[in-house]
């Protein structure tokens, strides 16, 4: 059986999460969905699950955080457009066309 990961206090590490020998703070670390390695810390592991918590529900939510600083307008209109159902073809060309006019 393998033995999981502990921290200096004895507190079971979950996947991803680390604590920095350097400092003793916490660090979680993660792919964004931009593929980019990302990494969250904390000075408690208690701040540290918040935050991943957090950035869980975020990403589940389609709130990509991260990645917004990355963002066009043509990336937020195709996602807006991918969300809505059933939409006549009409009506996906009238948003098309009132996107370039305004």
């Amino acid at each position: 059986m393998a033995k999981s990961r502990r921290d200096n206090k004895g507190h079971a590490l979950r996947k991803g999460e680390f604590q920095r020998s350097q400092d003793g703070r916490y660090a979680y670390s993660y792919t964004d969905p931009l593929g980019q390695r990302r990494t969250i810390y904390a000075s408690n592991l208690r701040d540290l699950r918040i935050k991943e918590d957090e950035l869980t529900k975020n990403q589940l939510d389609g709130l990509d955080l991260y990645t917004a600083e990355k963002t066009t307008m043509n990336m937020l209109f195709d996602r807006y457009i991918k969300s809505k159902r059933n939409l006549r073809e009409t009506t996906k060309t009238n948003y098309i066309y009132n996107l370039f006019v305004i």
